[in-house]
């Protein structure tokens, strides 16, 4: 994996600085991405300036001859890219016979795939990737992510300029751009903990959604979807999908394994990343694994990791997790966040181990809850639409009984609040599965806001799109709507782009199998009902591969990757938070409401609501202190 930038201008001599120095200042702020090297080419025309540039992470093909940007044989295409293309092999066979390859390199495959198809060979691709390719007889820019965003990709877009990348500080470190933060990844960021394409938290940076692509020509910007997640009804699967499931994901994994240095596999002791080694073992002498061990016995998981490392005979390595090191760790994982998230600091600390064990590419477990109905969504969510449906008269008494027990709740009173605003229809059908994802209620997050009509704006464009959403799965069973909205509204803004930034961080790239695209398609094929059988978590995934996962993993009850914030933040952290949440900052003094900061920071105080909420706001903080 790599980071990717570059600079097209139609005014060159209007930029404050050389093109040559704007360049270098967007590959050094992403040097991380690219420990192995860094590429720069600069072509001059009469009408625009295109400035382009790469650093290097080589996994596959490590010899110069996959150094970027790359040009095909002629120079009349160049790439920058972010990718791993899994079906390059059989995609250069198919091309060998009218192209030359130089290389080894699955960029320069993907580079001849756009030469010979155009667009088209997006739909040929079977990886993670983000890339620009430069025509040069067209005059084009061509930008492309893959379709269920794995890989990041950022641009900006002027009268007079184009600019883009692999991350927002590279864009900033431009100076063309103003670090002014845009109200609607504002509401975003601090409703759900995360930015959803193509918002950003800066105005005027879009983020390429994902199954997207966009293109440049005499400076007008086209961007069009590539792939949607949809659902085929094939009508009904027989017993042999069991088989046909278990194929999908055997093919899932061993294409992630392609590689020229070793492939390493997290793993946590639960069903998805057990599932995942015990198919790595099946396939690879090189099964090696890695575990974080926590001292609070509530969140350690690590007997079940080792139990699936012995009886794969993986070379396993552990690390502990302590809230002093988490605490001396903090401003390297805030300054390694390339914007505000609510997640991520796990990703950051076990991606750090992996480096310092040598690694370079690791697997993950991500994606199996979404596809497979890991999450307890699926079963609140379908809860929920059943409360709406009930007498009006009922949902008033419900209501009421609520408000009557909210001031005896603890910890469950972030739950009662937005429970009682879906039943005073504050939320409609429509946002029933975000309120379950929402960090705060309606009224606490109107707090956080100084100017109220901001908020009611964005509320409003939020609910709106919501709205647009639920029309285009409403038919679906609810099962299907609820891994949709998972996959895109869950795993794509936070999981995915948490993976990519902390991973690559450390020079680490993070490969997820359960987001392999034709293991996506297969799943969402089948009957809801079988995916959704007894009471066995995620029954289709540990069905399709019996034998393989132990029974005490699949079990057990779910823990999930999270870390013990709950008690660090009311002791060893304390100080650290509360510092930050009663300091303004300025770039965000006309939009954060620091009343309603100390007024969620006191609840958390006194018991009445978790940690997640004052960590959003410090995240916040401390993201625009470091980076506007």
């Amino acid at each position: 994996m790599c980071g990717i930038a570059g600079i097209l201008s139609q005014d060159p001599n209007g930029l404050p600085f050389a093109p040559e120095h704007i360049l270098d200042a967007m590959l050094s702020s992403q040097a991380h991405r690219g420990p192995d090297g860094s590429g720069k080419v600069f072509l001059t025309y009469p009408d625009l300036h295109l400035s382009l540039g790469h650093r290097r992470l080589s996994v596959i093909d490590l010899s110069e001859s996959g150094h970027q940007p790359m040009p095909n044989v002629d120079k009349s295409f160049w790439i920058s890219s972010n990718n791993e293309i899994y079906n390059y092999r059989e995609l250069r066979k198919e091309l060998s016979s009218q192209y030359n390859f130089r290389s080894q390199s699955d960029t320069e495959v993907l580079l001849y795939a756009f030469q010979k198809w155009g667009a088209q060979a997006l739909d040929r691709l079977r990886g993670m990737f983000a890339f620009g390719i430069w025509d040069v007889e067209r005059k084009s820019l061509f930008l492309a992510r893959d379709r269920l965003g794995v890989k990041p990709l950022y641009y900006y877009h002027d009268s007079k300029s184009l600019i883009f990348a692999s991350e927002i500080r590279s864009l900033l470190a431009t100076g063309l751009i103003a670090k002014k933060i845009d109200p609607q990844g504002l509401y975003q960021y601090l409703a759900f903990g995360r930015l959803q394409a193509p918002n950003s938290m800066i105005q005027g940076i879009k983020e390429l959604p994902p199954g997207h692509y966009c293109e440049w020509r005499e400076g007008e910007v086209v961007e069009k979807p590539y792939w949607v997640l949809e659902k085929k009804r094939n009508g009904s699967i027989p017993a042999p999908s069991l088989e046909i499931a278990r194929n999908a994901i055997e093919s899932a994994v061993q294409s992630h394994l392609v590689s020229d240095v070793p492939v390493g596999s997290f793993l946590s002791g639960g069903i998805d990343s057990s599932a995942l080694v015990s198919l790595v073992s099946k396939v690879s002498k090189d099964n090696r694994t890695l575990s974080v061990v926590f001292g609070e016995k509530t969140h350690d998981e690590s007997v079940y990791a080792r139990l699936l490392a012995s009886q794969t005979n993986s070379n396993h390595s552990e690390f502990l997790i302590t809230d002093g090191e988490l605490l001396q760790s903090l401003p390297d994982f805030l300054n390694a966040m390339d914007q505000p998230t609510v997640d991520g600091v796990n990703v950051y600390m076990i991606s750090r181990r992996a480096k310092e064990l040598g690694w370079k590419v690791a697997l993950s477990g991500l994606g199996s809850d979404e596809i497979f109905g890991g999450y307890n969504s699926f079963q609140l969510f379908p809860q929920l639409i059943r409360l709406l449906n009930l007498p009006q008269s009922l949902q008033k008494v419900l209501s009421k009984t609520l408000k009557l027990l909210k001031p005896f709740t603890s910890f469950n009173a972030d739950k009662y609040i937005k429970l009682i605003d879906l039943l005073d229809k504050k939320y409609g059908e429509a946002q029933a599965w975000y309120l379950f994802r929402s960090l705060f209620s309606s009224d606490d997050l109107q707090s956080l806001f100084n100017d109220k009509s901001m908020f009611q704006k964005q509320s409003l464009r939020h609910f709106e799109n919501t709205v647009h959403i639920r029309d285009k799965i409403k038919d679906w069973d609810l099962f299907d709507q609820i891994s949709y909205l998972e996959i895109t509204q869950y795993m794509a803004p936070t999981l995915l782009k948490d993976a990519d930034v902390m991973g690559m961080s450390h020079g680490l790239e993070i490969r997820v199998p359960f987001m392999d695209h034709p293991l996506v398609e297969s799943i969402f094929s089948f009957p809801a009902n079988f995916k959704n059988s007894g009471n066995v978590p995620k029954s289709l995934l540990v069905n399709s591969l019996v034998g393989l996962i132990p029974e005490e993993v699949v079990n057990r009850k779910k823990m999930g990757f999270t870390l013990p914030f709950e008690t660090w933040m009311r002791h060893s952290m304390r100080a650290e938070i509360e510092s930050v949440l009663k300091t303004p900052v300025p770039a965000l003094n006309e939009l954060l409401d620091e009343k309603g900061v100390q007024i969620i920071w006191q609840r958390f105080l006194d018991e009445k609501t978790s940690w997640s909420r004052p960590w959003t706001l410090y995240v916040l903080k401390k993201w625009a202190l470091l980076h506007l």
